[in-house]
């Protein structure tokens, strides 16, 4: 009967005892969200220096600040992505004579290329006629 008295008592001090230390890891892991906090320079609007700590609330807390910050972060985002999309079109409505320039100009090398080459063709195809035309004579001379 004494022993199972005993037994049952270390039991229950082991529960608590292990019960406290869950309860101190939980604390600890507060005051360092805690410190965390107010490390980034954002003092807990929950906790105060006097209040006790509630593992809770800093989790909350530290919780809503991540979100404020992804919340900004998305924002900013947004911004640049709309930054960068006015620079893009201003930079393709400037390009756009450029562009515009240097495509005749192209056209207009391209036609005085084609001209330069249907002349030499022209010429190569008369100088190739004249040729034959003089084979023609001196053959028909030689049948007559």
């Amino acid at each position: 009967l004494e022993d199972r008295r005993r037994r049952e008592e270390a039991a229950r001090r082991e529960k608590e005892r292990l019960e406290r230390e869950m309860e101190e890891a939980e604390m600890e892991e507060a005051r360092q969200l805690l410190e965390q906090t107010r490390r980034k320079g954002k003092a807990g609007a929950l906790v105060k220096d006097g209040d006790k700590l509630d593992r809770k609330a800093l989790m909350q807390e530290a919780l809503s600040e991540r979100l404020k910050e992804a919340q900004e972060l998305e924002r900013k985002l947004a911004r640049l992505a709309k930054n960068m999309d006015h620079l893009e079109r201003a930079r393709r409505e400037e390009e756009a004579p450029l562009l515009q320039a240097a495509y005749q100009a192209r056209l207009t090398d391209d036609q005085a290329f084609h001209e330069q080459q249907q002349q030499q063709q022209a010429e190569a195809h008369k100088l190739a006629w004249e040729v034959d035309i003089q084979e023609k004579r001196r053959l028909e001379r030689m049948t007559k």
